[in-house]
């Protein structure tokens, strides 16, 4: 399956249907001010508050946590702008309004993780957000531990901690499953995806210490 959001600059490759399996990104948009990483980072306008846009690995906002009930999202976030169904979970967008989109667990109803998209103005207590780029996610992140090529199906098998894995051509995604948190990298060589989640690979030691 492909999920192509041309004006956002975003493809979601499914290799299977119910998880997220890679990102490609497409620079030809309809819409320049939400494609691509301007020359200095600029934030979409928001009127929220900036403690509530910091994102947390493994949680997420201070409005969507990993593990939030559904309906928990429905109330803060209103109504998704798209929902795409899949075996196991459901898609939904808010890309437009809050600029980040949540997968929802078929089984529990709750959130899966949360995905922050271009545009989104959060960042990291670490200082990484949107469109930081490559060398600056692997220093911050405490360095890079391996670094692999798989297949687009296979991303979300390579769960090690601080892990570079190169999906296809010039695109990558710097895994640091320990702390539960993702970077999507683009050709450009900068984040345009920081995905959060609830690292069921998590064991305490030297090569994966407590977040």
């Amino acid at each position: 399956y492909l999920f192509r959001d041309v004006c956002r600059g975003i493809d979601y490759w499914f290799e299977h249907p119910d998880r997220l399996a890679s990102l490609i990104g497409v620079r030809d948009s309809s819409d320049g001010s939400d494609c691509s990483c301007p020359s200095t980072t600029r934030a979409r306008p928001s009127a929220g508050d900036p403690a509530r846009q910091a994102i947390t690995p493994a949680l997420g906002n201070g409005l969507v946590h990993v593990g939030d009930a559904e309906a928990e999202v429905l109330r803060k976030l209103g109504p998704p702008e798209r929902r795409q169904a899949f075996d196991r979970v459901d898609w939904l967008v808010f890309s437009r309004r809050h600029g980040l989109d949540v997968i929802i667990d078929h089984a529990t109803r709750k959130v899966q993780n949360v995905q922050f998209n271009l545009g989104y103005p959060g960042r990291l207590a670490s200082g990484l957000g949107l469109c930081s780029s490559m060398e600056e996610v692997i220093v911050r992140s405490g360095g890079m531990t391996q670094r692999v090529r798989v297949p687009r199906y296979e991303v979300e098998s390579q769960g090690g901690n601080r892990v570079l894995v190169e999906v296809t051509n010039g695109v990558y995604v710097f895994r640091n499953a320990c702390r539960g948190v993702d970077y999507w990298i683009g050709r450009d060589r900068k984040v345009s995806q920081i995905v959060t989640y609830r690292s069921t690979r998590y064991v305490p030691g030297p090569n994966c210490p407590a977040p």
